[in-house]
């Protein structure tokens, strides 16, 4: 059914003021998670339907199963709103886990000039809603919002590796994000934009946080990473918990490996059929439904070629004796 012919802003403004105040918070709820997604590249456009953390309490003032499901409903109602007056082109429900509200929707965004506009109009709307208050800080901050999202709560997927393999790493993350329609939110790899560490933090300290907090690690162990500071730091720190760790190589052997992550067993990058094992072995920690092998093929393919143009690691010296890459991958 199309939808209703665009709103010049004047009426745009009208809209969203005769809004409720549960259903502008949860137009500008949603906007914001496509705003995030924009912003790294991300396509598709996959926003969760219940978030990770709720972001304004109006929206889920109680944790309860009925508050939930009231919360859901508002972000449903919000994208229909959005699609009515072709805010955005169109929205899909990709279906995850046991219950409804557990999938993402696949959302469309054409005129990108548009979407600035309404971005724009919601945050004078919320400021006069707010007259008085402090504004929220992703909004009074934007366009960096959702990084308060990531900051206090954390990715579910945590990819640890070197600076120098930025390009690999952002091969992997992906085909995670293909593999389980994964939000920007929900992964962290500092070296890439989108998921880097918030700016001020502190490196390691936050690192340590992420690292524990995260239900996924994948370790890109590379001859760059294992001559890496922070590398070794970020996965002698998972192993240490006793946590779920999935060490991936490239340009390295298993033999390669020293100390506690030589225990553990690893796979390939390089590998198409153990990059498939590695979206199905980290499936149920994620307690996510992976999508059809041949949907994110190609993602796989990237990354395979990525690891093989990887040059071998030269380790005929000792370890002890190679140069440390002490910089941050932010």
């Amino acid at each position: 059914m199309p939808g209703t012919p665009p709103a010049p802003r004047n009426e745009l403004v009208s809209l969203l003021q005769k809004l409720e105040d549960e259903v502008f918070f949860a137009v500008l709820d949603v906007a914001l998670d496509v705003e995030n997604e924009l912003i790294t590249g991300a396509q598709p456009v996959f926003v969760a339907i219940r978030r990770i953390a709720v972001r304004y309490t109006i929206l889920c003032p109680i944790n309860s199963v009925g508050a939930v499901d009231r919360y859901c409903e508002l972000r449903w109602k919000a994208l229909t709103f959005l699609k009515k007056y072709d805010l955005i082109s169109s929205f899909t429900h990709r279906e995850q886990g046991g219950h409804r509200w557990e999938g993402v929707v696949e959302v469309t965004v054409q005129d990108l000039v548009r979407y600035t506009e309404l971005l724009v109009q919601l945050r004078i709307e919320e400021n006069r809603r707010n007259t008085g208050q402090e504004l929220e800080p992703e909004i009074a901050d934007a366009p960096a919002g959702l990084t308060q999202h990531t900051t206090q709560f954390g990715p579910v997927v945590f990819i640890s590796h070197s600076s120098k393999d930025a390009d690999l790493a952002l091969a992997l993350v992906d085909l995670l994000k293909a593999a389980f329609h994964l939000t920007a939110d929900q992964i962290r790899c500092s070296s890439v934009d989108g998921y880097r560490l918030p700016v001020g933090v502190n490196t390691e300290s936050k690192l340590r946080e992420e690292v524990n907090a995260a239900k996924v690690v994948v370790g890109l162990i590379t001859p760059s990473a294992l001559v890496s500071y922070y590398v070794m730091f970020e996965l002698g720190a998972r192993w240490g918990a006793g946590l779920f760790l999935a060490p991936l190589l490239a340009g390295v052997k298993a033999s390669d490996l020293q100390g506690p992550i030589a225990l553990l067993n690893a796979l390939s990058a390089d590998n198409e059929t153990q990059l498939h094992q590695l979206i199905q072995d980290i499936s149920p920690q994620l307690k996510l439904t992976s999508q059809p092998p041949a949907s994110y093929h190609r993602y796989v393919c990237t990354v395979s070629n990525g690891a093989a143009a990887v040059k071998p690691a030269i380790l005929s010296v000792p370890s002890e004796s190679l140069p440390i890459d002490a910089k941050p991958h932010s």
